[in-house]
């Protein structure tokens, strides 16, 4: 039996073999049939359970079909109904087409045409619960692969957003946030996921490199076009030299490029999307970055916060990083001691992520089975201080000094900025200015 569609039907028909029968038939298809002896009893059944589609017959005791259908469509006028009946009256036809019926399927049933009529206006419903299913789908995905917290929430939005569209993309963050894994998550939730996702450093290469590489030579063809529809990852394209700045965002304006020694143009479908360490605003300001290679990039903009700035996705990355080195090693049971994460929680991670990484896959490797505080100690850097023991919640339930550790957290997280402190801490403005101001002289703010 093939799998049947994930909708509601309510059918109303006064004949109880006809509604048996039919009710049979469709539950082989539909997940939910319900059915109802006349309107009154249809009216009741849909405010117990709504349904996606409605069947009704015309003329049946206490409600008919008309009035039932009248009544149904004065508060739910979305709800799409089809009308069974051997009642032909152009009056009532009529009558029905002005309600919004969308479709009718005469009496006695042909079971053909009675689910081809169903097929077509369950068609759209089914389109529309695909794409929320998706967008869910989307949602997990990203909060998953990027976090919780609320600015990796914000940063979740705009990467779906970003997969939705082919525009040029600039990621921007301090080095190890992540930028190139960011850009393929969102390459791999966009329209061409299974088109290749490559990525060019511009860094030290010389023009003729990256002409080639890009564009082509001859019969090479070049990766802005050989990859299709796919994704061209372009790191710190500001390192590349004015001139072939130039030459790439007339690539991207145009959708076309000429191979080194080609005759013919040759169309790009793919898409390019940049990595800069400062913004591209800033390197625009600064002449390292053309101005008609920064407006072709900058169609959308997300800048990754350092980790130093978002410390409750630490316990997460932790765990996520320690389950990879343990499939990578083929050990089971690996763990953090409550010290390893205290000391995970209070260093500032200079390297980012990808530093964070290495320490753990460091420690999964030389370390314990619970890997605790002092090996953590011996694999991080000695010349960077540790946050102060306010990043650390105090030992106490004293409810002042939770709330004053609490406030300094919030400050240090949202790097100064009162309104994002406040809403940190789920609080709003007036009264987070009004505990900083009770705190006055020991909350170290801007």
């Amino acid at each position: 039996m093939s799998k049947r569609l994930p909708l509601n039907l309510l059918y109303v028909e006064d004949d109880s073999g006809l509604r048996t029968a039919v009710s049979l038939y469709l539950a082989m298809q539909y997940e939910n049939v319900a059915t109802a002896v006349d309107g009154v009893d249809a009216l009741r059944m849909v405010e117990e359970n709504l349904p996606d589609i409605v069947l009704t017959d015309i003329q049946m005791s206490n409600m008919d079909g008309i009035e039932f259908t009248t009544q149904l469509k004065s508060k739910y006028p979305t709800i799409p109904v089809i009308i069974t009946t051997a009642f032909t009256e152009v009056e009532y036809l009529l009558k029905s087409i002005d309600l919004g019926v969308c479709g009718f399927v005469s009496k006695p049933l042909d079971y053909e045409q009675l689910a081809a009529t169903i097929q077509r206006v369950a068609t759209p419903l089914l389109q529309d619960l695909q794409i929320h299913r998706l967008q869910a789908k989307l949602g997990n995905t990203l909060s998953n692969e990027l976090g919780w917290s609320l600015p990796m929430q914000a940063i979740g939005d705009e990467a779906s957003y970003a997969s939705e569209h082919g525009y040029c993309l600039t990621i921007e963050g301090e080095s190890g946030v992540g930028k190139t894994r960011l850009a393929h998550i969102i390459h791999s939730l966009g329209r061409n996921p299974r088109s290749p996702c490559i990525t060019i450093h511009c860094g030290g290469c010389s023009d003729e490199h990256l002409e080639v590489e890009l564009f082509g030579r001859g019969k090479q063809v070049g990766k802005l076009v050989s990859i299709g529809p796919g994704t061209v990852i372009l790191i710190e394209p500001n390192t590349m030299s004015l001139a072939m700045q130039n030459k790439v965002a007339r690539a991207i304006q145009n959708k076309e490029i000429l191979p080194v020694g080609g005759l013919e143009p040759l169309q790009i479908k793919s898409r390019v999307v940049a990595t800069l360490l400062k913004s591209a605003q800033a390197e625009y300001a600064e002449g390292k970055l053309t101005e008609s290679l920064f407006y072709q990039l900058t169609e959308q903009v997300i800048k990754l916060p350092p980790l130093r700035t978002i410390v409750e996705e630490i316990p997460r990355l932790a765990a996520l990083f320690l389950k990879e080195a343990e499939e990578d090693l083929h050990r089971s049971g690996l763990s953090l001691s409550n010290d390893a994460v205290d000391i995970l929680l209070a260093y500032p991670w200079p390297g980012n992520i990808t530093q964070m990484k290495n320490i753990i896959r460091r420690a999964a490797i030389y370390g314990s089975k619970q890997i605790n505080g002092e090996q953590i100690m011996q694999l991080l850097p000695k010349d960077v201080p540790m946050a102060s023991s306010r990043s650390i919640m105090p030992p106490t339930l004293k409810f002042d000094e939770l709330e004053l550790w609490a406030i300094e957290e919030a400050l240090q997280r949202s790097g100064g900025k009162k309104m994002y402190a406040a809403e940190l801490l789920g609080i709003d403005y007036k009264r987070f200015k009004r505990k900083v101001s009770k705190y006055h002289g020991v909350v170290q703010d801007e």
